[in-house]
């Protein structure tokens, strides 16, 4: 698997309805995060991915019980 080294943007074919308009989401995944923002804004949303891991893996045993 290639390591991140720089931050790779790409522009996926999910489209989320804002303020009116369908607006695609684009992700950033840099060496420690991911950033999640709309096609078209400056609003974005960054999480560190070990904390994304964590979690989803307390999700998943929260949700095993």
């Amino acid at each position: 698997m290639t390591k991140v080294n720089k931050p790779v943007t790409r522009e996926t074919h999910v489209t989320v309805l804002d303020r009116g308009k369908e607006r695609e989401v684009c992700v950033t995944i840099g060496r420690t995060t991911i950033t999640l923002r709309l096609k078209g804004t400056q609003q974005s949303q960054t999480i560190a991915v070990d904390r994304l891991y964590n979690d989803l893996q307390s999700t998943a045993a929260f949700g095993a019980e």
